[in-house]
């Protein structure tokens, strides 16, 4: 199977295709047409091999004689809606009969849509691009709905309140930034806030993906430095897969609640704020994730006051706030009068409300806020 080129209708990477076709001359005659309509094709030539096929290529769409070696049609569908990898790929069983009734047993097990031998070429693309096209979408449906589940992502840990904001641009279901909050090693807390070049649906799914990189190994390292330099590496090499990705920023907090002891690290993103700080932390920032295959992300280190709070945030909040004056000196006073005496929820409703508007009107970025407080 190679690549073909755009795909469909300008998609950005050709649709991915299995069929299993006993009958050498119409396996031909089919992986011929799908080609030249933009697909990558993987065509063999049993119902097994098919099956095979399906569960390691996972593609946009499966085209399936209902007869064949091994595994028929029907029998294959069975199996592909068991198994939770491939239950939501779309399949189009290829038939000779004339009376429908195999076909139709096929729908009733799970099939989307069948064609009948002799093939109208016309008709047949129709119907292959419109399943695929659906597949796509779905694939992107899924993209974004993990990209936006703030609610599982952010919540309060072993001591450690948190409540986070992340709101794309206006117009958009989802966009580059990311945060969590998860346990880490030894009753630690560790917290991250990152933001992914661009938005749309490319940035939501490397935005998706480096958040997964960084929660995975949140408990090997009490050190933010190095989940820093683990998620680093892991970008690396997909940037060695796919040429290029969009730059990747973090910022990464671990917090131990029994001595209020927090470490800081960032891969070129802002610094986190203090509220009882009247600047900016000084600090190293390291690279921009997975630009270079090793980087080093300096630890920093500091003790929290009682009730203090620290705010992590994308650079959408500073772009919001350039128009008071420099950032650290708008920003942290107003931090300081906004979380006195105040529920972190109601500290960063304030924030929202105070910038948040701004941003949509005047900027063109995410906001990405995540707060948090060792009472």
């Amino acid at each position: 199977m190679g690549y073909v080129g755009a795909g469909v209708e300008g998609a950005a990477h050709a649709y991915n295709v299995v069929l299993a076709e006993d009958d050498p001359d119409i396996r031909m005659l089919l992986s011929s047409a799908l080609e030249s309509w933009g697909y990558d094709v993987l065509a063999v030539g049993t119902g097994t091999e098919g099956l095979a096929a399906v569960r390691e290529l996972r593609p946009d769409i499966a085209l399936l004689d209902i007869n064949m070696p091994g595994l028929t049609g029907p029998q294959i569908i069975h199996e592909m809606r068991r198994d939770r990898s491939t239950h939501d790929i779309p399949v189009m069983l290829i038939t000779a009969e004339t009376a429908g009734q195999t076909a139709a047993a096929g729908l009733a097990d799970g099939a989307d849509d069948y064609v009948r031998k002799p093939f109208h070429m016309g008709e047949l693309r129709e119907r292959v691009v419109g399943l695929t096209k659906r597949s796509r979408h779905l694939r992107e449906l899924d993209v974004l709905r993990e990209a936006v589940a703030l609610p599982d992502a952010v919540r309060d840990v072993d001591g450690v309140r948190a409540v986070g904001h992340n709101r794309p641009i206006p117009g958009a279901l989802a966009g580059g930034d990311f945060m969590a909050v998860t346990a880490g090693p030894a009753g630690t807390v560790v917290a991250f806030v990152g933001d992914v070049e661009g938005h749309g649906l490319e940035a939501a799914a490397l935005a998706a993906f480096s958040r997964a990189v960084l929660a995975t190994n949140a408990a090997f390292s009490d050190q933010p430095g190095l989940l820093l330099s683990l998620a680093n590496w892991t970008l690396a090499q997909r940037i060695a897969v796919e040429d290029y990705l969009p730059m990747v920023t973090a910022t990464c907090v671990i917090i131990d609640p029994a001595s209020r002891v927090v470490r800081w690290a960032s891969a070129g993103h802002p610094a986190p704020l203090f509220f009882s700080d009247r600047e900016v932390p000084a600090g190293n920032i390291g690279l921009p994730l997975g630009m270079e295959e090793q980087s080093f992300y300096p630890n920093n280190e500091r003790t929290l006051a009682p009730n203090e709070h620290i705010l992590l945030y994308t650079d959408g909040l500073m772009r919001a706030a350039m128009g008071r004056r420099d950032f650290t000196e708008s920003m942290l006073p107003w931090l300081v009068i906004a979380g006195e005496d105040k529920p972190l929820e109601s500290v960063l409703d304030s924030i929202v409300e105070s910038f948040g508007e701004s941003l949509g009107r005047e900027t063109d970025d995410d906001l990405g806020l995540l707060l948090l407080s060792v009472p």
